[in-house]
């Protein structure tokens, strides 16, 4: 049996957030203890209006999950460590500019200036060198932060993170003896959704080029301004594919993005599968069912 309410999450330092009810952080704290804190005052996006309207509701999502998951990476680091250090609005406004600037240069702007040294001419072949040159640039990093200590404990967490909403969707109790079972890997994880974002951009900057220009500075402008557009489209050809995974169109949709989920999830170890499934539990609670524990 497989439950309505669409659960999900992310790794964050020695630990997990999950959302469901309510957005939660569990934390392996250097003790062994199980520290759970809730994040307050964050709307749902699948319960706000503008989370209904198709390719619209693709941009609200994504900067809603980039917010949130700052947001839970600062409380799990204070979390983590024990110390309180206030996180203003000053440092997510900040946090969040730098992340979209280093993004943006990265995978949207450095392989326009790869591509261009090859002198290719046609427009088609250029979007789709880009394309490849833009996926090896995103492979390529994952591989490389992979290789640090932190990183990898970071990638364990999201392996357990997806296990634990394996479980839940697959109507298994929520414990270590169902959650082993499951995959590391999930049609609906970030990481597929950064594949499938290069694999859109190839046919929306080919289009972009023949409309708007073939000049180095044309060609930067629209990857910038384009973005959003292909943020939109990328979140419905996700959610579709992810509905229907076992299908073979989804199949070949989702292939290339959970092939890199290899690289960004790991085998957790019992521990941090605990964190994960305490974290979901934690977030499918209703406030009220805490307050009504408190008056008893």
């Amino acid at each position: 049996m497989e439950h309505e309410m669409r659960v999900g999450g992310q790794a964050v330092i020695e630990g997990v957030m999950m959302r469901a009810r309510r957005t939660v952080v569990a934390v392996r704290a250097p003790d062994g203890e199980i520290k759970i804190s809730v994040l307050e005052n964050i709307p749902l996006p699948r319960r706000t209006p503008l989370s209904r309207i198709p390719f619209l509701r693709g941009i609200v999502v994504l900067v809603d999950s980039i917010v949130i998951g700052i947001r839970a990476l600062n409380l799990s680091a204070n979390l983590a460590s024990g110390e309180e250090e206030e996180f203003t609005t000053r440092d997510m406004i900040f946090s969040l500019l730098l992340a979209i600037v280093l993004a943006i240069g990265m995978f949207m702007v450095l392989p326009v200036y790869l591509t261009r040294l090859m002198a290719i001419r046609d427009t088609g072949v250029f979007a789709f060198v880009e394309g490849v040159l833009r996926a090896g640039v995103l492979v390529v990093y994952l591989m490389v932060i992979s290789l640090f200590k932190d990183v990898k404990r970071l990638f364990q967490y999201h392996g357990a993170e997806h296990k634990s909403v394996h479980t839940y969707e697959n109507g298994k109790p929520l414990n270590l003896t169902s959650a082993k079972d499951f995959s590391v890997l999930h049609p609906r994880c970030g990481t597929t959704f950064l594949v499938v974002v290069v694999l859109v951009s190839i046919i929306v900057f080919g289009i972009a080029d023949t409309f708007l220009g073939r000049s180095i500075m044309d060609r930067v402008i629209s990857r910038i301004v384009l973005v959003p557009v292909i943020a939109a489209i990328s979140y419905e050809v996700q959610r579709i594919a992810s509905r229907k995974p076992r299908n073979w169109v989804s199949k070949i949709l989702l292939a290339p993005g959970m092939l890199t989920q290899k690289i960004t999830t790991a085998e957790p170890d019992d521990s941090q599968l605990e964190v994960a499934l305490s974290a979901l539990r934690a977030a499918l609670k209703s406030p009220d069912e805490d307050q009504n524990a408190e008056n008893r």
